[in-house]
């Protein structure tokens, strides 16, 4: 587990890191503290193992990958569904139903397809 900071407002973009390499097939954030509610929007980097090293977009943005490969513990409504996650979007982001979940009680998970 690691945990990462994000942003204070509905526009600021932030960038984390991994420093080290990750073989993984499924990514699940676990939102830990927030001001009003959750809400959330991303984009993963990487690539698979043979085309490292990289820094690829891996399909959030683009739609490689689908709707149905993003996936949560809840959602508010249809207009802040998992897929509404993706980081470049006209909606607001996932939002869950419970808008004050306890710490680490809701979650965004991406499937990869494969492990990247």
């Amino acid at each position: 587990h690691k945990v990462f900071q994000a942003n204070n407002d509905a526009t600021e973009v932030v960038l984390n890191k991994l420093h080290a390499p990750l073989l993984t097939r499924f990514v699940r954030i676990r939102p830990q503290t927030w001001h009003s509610g959750i809400a959330l929007r991303l984009e993963l980097f990487g690539c698979r193992v043979t085309d490292a090293p990289c820094s690829n977009m891996l399909g959030m943005l683009s739609g490689l990958i689908a709707d149905s490969q993003i996936s949560a513990s809840s959602t508010h409504e249809y207009l802040w569904s998992p897929s509404a996650a993706r980081l470049v979007s006209s909606r607001a982001g996932w939002f869950p139903r419970i808008p004050q979940a306890q710490p680490g009680e809701e979650w965004l998970q991406v499937d990869l397809g494969t492990p990247k």
